[in-house]
């Protein structure tokens, strides 16, 4: 969180479903700005255009805050 060299680290996590990755990432504190996209909350929009619209919206978001958390989940 606080090094001068790097900008963005990106984390995957990976294994088998119900083992708690999902748990694991959000438990993750010190951030002011995060966010959770979930396939099943953008299912429901009915658009394409609305599930990118808000896919973009929370990366603009996170763009402005001077620390933040994405989790794309499922």
């Amino acid at each position: 969180k606080s090094s001068s060299r790097i900008d963005l680290i990106t984390v995957l996590l990976h294994g088998e479903n119900g083992v708690g990755k999902s748990t694991i990432a959000s438990s993750i504190n010190g951030f002011p700005f995060v966010r959770m996209i979930r396939s099943d909350k953008l299912l429901k929009l009915k658009l394409e255009s609305y599930k990118a619209n808000e896919i973009h919206n929370i990366f603009m978001d996170a763009y402005k805050s001077p620390l933040s958390y994405i989790i794309l989940d499922d």
